[in-house]
């Protein structure tokens, strides 16, 4: 068994054309649940204004387009979504600058600094 723990990967994998699909399909599938979302809320909200106004809510949003239910739910979620995604770029940029270099911590490191022990002696070898 080895001595050296796991490392995290450094970045997001490349494939062997230097693609990372991986991240790409991450972030495929963020804007397809992000749009699946906005659709079953403007849908939500588009229901309760016609159940307010006593009208057939399943018969009228059925035949409704899906870029209406759109638009409904990003008038309502419009600054909400803007304030999210500014707040993850803000925790995204401090993290990059405050974050300690791997170099620093590596196992191999620790590994090459003598140890010591009570008022600064060295350990014998």
């Amino acid at each position: 068994m080895s001595d050296e723990a796991p490392r995290p990967p450094d970045g997001p994998e490349k494939t062997a054309s230097g693609f990372p699909w991986d991240l790409a399909l991450q972030a495929l599938g963020v804007g397809a649940s992000l749009a699946a979302w906005i659709a079953v809320v403007g849908g939500a909200k588009v229901w309760a204004r016609l159940e307010s106004a006593e009208i057939p809510a399943t018969q009228t949003l059925s035949t409704l387009p899906r870029e209406l239910l759109i638009v409904e739910c990003l008038q309502t979620l419009l600054v909400p979504i803007l304030l999210g995604v500014a707040a993850a770029l803000v925790v995204l940029l401090l993290r990059r600058v405050w974050s300690p270099s791997p170099a620093r911590f590596s196992s191999a490191s620790w590994r090459r600094r003598p140890s010591r022990t009570r008022r600064g002696s060295r350990a014998p070898a």
